[in-house]
């Protein structure tokens, strides 16, 4: 039988970026693995779902299974992997890597343990580039498995990366924590001010939130651009196609994404998941709108005026970008001005800072 993970500490040393650090929970991982390896009891499956580590895992599957994540289910299929009887679990809902690869973790993760800056030194000197000026908020890296993400976050300055899916590619490794990372910034920046949502209306608090997404995804895959890597791992080769084809269609692209706009704008009944799932997984189209945006704020006002968007509402991400002189992408329609125009408004009737201090 291979050596488990738990051979180091759940946690390393926080890395020390310039002025904020980066922590390490390995927790999930951890806990997790003697299990999927056949070890422990009923006890040690409950102590692991116990873990916030662990809790998201069931949170992030959620927003593929809905309602069929849950700690039960989770304790389930825990279960069935303790007692080696995985392959006849129907309709999984974590995929759990095998025994193979937890072997191969292991030696991946072991590497990361005894030399962090290998991969935090020049993840940092990426991310720290975008940083608005004066940046101090720790950050949190937690390493899970049995998701379907590479890399996610809730909006709060902590990442999450599915290392089952990562951990064989080093470059695609870097470019998802840089990724990650950057929400984690965001989140720290701008953190959803109390009240806004019971104070819009359905429709423009729906709006508010899918240009939100469009800014935060945009914007951190800009910052870990998928082009400025080098690598033949087949994350990052995914990652780097996915762009491409993007960009040989930014007119569809940006179609797609004022037609959903239009669509949660003026049409009550319509499922802002639909537009969610439509945009951001997958193809994640959406990405590509904004990484355009953003590429495009930089070229003109710098990268210091991408970085400052933390402090501001989305809207501001698609304006600077329509009034930008030198723009290389497709012109936002009046449609879509109008909606940033009535979402601005609405904020602005409600009395309440878009924007509160973190």
């Amino acid at each position: 039988m291979a050596a488990t993970l738990t051979a180091g500490p759940a946690s390393a040393e926080d890395f020390v970026c310039g002025d904020f650090t980066i922590g390490f929970d390995f927790s999930a991982l951890d806990t997790l693995t003697p299990i999927l390896r056949g070890e422990g009891d009923a006890a040690a499956i409950d102590a692991a779902l116990e873990l916030p580590s662990v809790q998201a895992i069931v949170r992030k599957q959620q927003q593929v299974h809905d309602d069929r994540s849950t700690p039960g289910r989770l304790r389930e299929e825990l279960i069935a992997w303790q007692a080696g009887s995985e392959a006849g679990i129907e309709n999984r809902v974590y995929p759990f890597p095998d025994d193979e690869t937890l072997g191969a973790m292991e030696a991946a993760l072991n590497a990361l343990r005894d030399d962090p800056g290998a991969l935090m030194a020049p993840a940092c000197a990426r991310l720290a580039a975008y940083l608005p000026a004066g940046y101090t908020t720790p950050l949190n890296s937690v390493f899970v498995m049995g998701v379907n993400s590479a890399g996610f976050a809730f909006g709060d300055p902590t990442l999450y990366v599915g290392f089952h899916r990562m951990f064989a590619d080093l470059p695609g490794l870097e470019l998802v924590l840089v990724h990650e990372l950057y929400h984690g910034a965001q989140g720290a920046m701008r953190p959803i001010p109390d009240g806004l949502e019971d104070a819009l209306s359905e429709a423009d608090w729906r709006v508010l939130q899918y240009l939100n997404y469009g800014y935060l995804e945009g914007a951190a895959m800009w910052v870990a651009n998928p082009a400025d890597f080098e690598g033949e791992g087949d994350m990052l080769s995914y990652f780097q196609e996915r762009l491409e084809r993007g960009l040989n269609e930014p007119g569809n692209l940006f179609t797609l994404f004022e037609a959903s706009l239009y669509q949660l704008a003026n049409d009550p009944n319509t499922d802002p998941r639909r537009h969610y799932f439509a945009g951001f997984t997958g193809e994640e189209r959406n990405y590509n709108v904004g990484y355009i945006i953003a590429r495009e704020i930089e070229a003109n006002y710098g990268r210091e005026r991408l970085a400052e968007l933390m402090r501001e509402s989305p809207t501001a991400f698609y304006r600077l970008y329509a009034e930008a002189e030198n723009r290389d992408g497709p012109e936002l329609s009046a449609t879509f001005l109008a909606i940033l125009d009535r979402v601005d408004a609405a904020i602005a009737a409600t009395g309440i800072d878009p924007v509160p201090d973190p």
